[in-house]
């Protein structure tokens, strides 16, 4: 399974954990956890707000490119 794959199978699990708990979301801030829902490599700089029906990546403009590229 590559990268992108595994990503996509972590955000399903996470996801269903949080409908389960009835929540509307979830925002992800820890540096781990971040880089592990996204694979962003400046995970201080971001969190990952995760819903029933997808996740974003929230950072700052700096890392706009960064961003795009690592986390798509």
């Amino acid at each position: 399974m590559n990268a992108a794959a595994e990503v996509q199978t972590r955000l399903e699990k996470l996801r269903q954990s949080v409908n389960r708990l009835d929540a509307s979301a979830l925002l992800v801030t820890t540096p781990a956890n971040v880089r592990y829902l996204s694979r962003f490599s400046s995970p201080d700089d971001g969190a990952v707000l995760v819903t029933a029906t997808g996740a974003t990546l929230l950072t700052d403009a700096r890392y706009k490119a960064q961003a795009a590229e690592e986390a798509s």
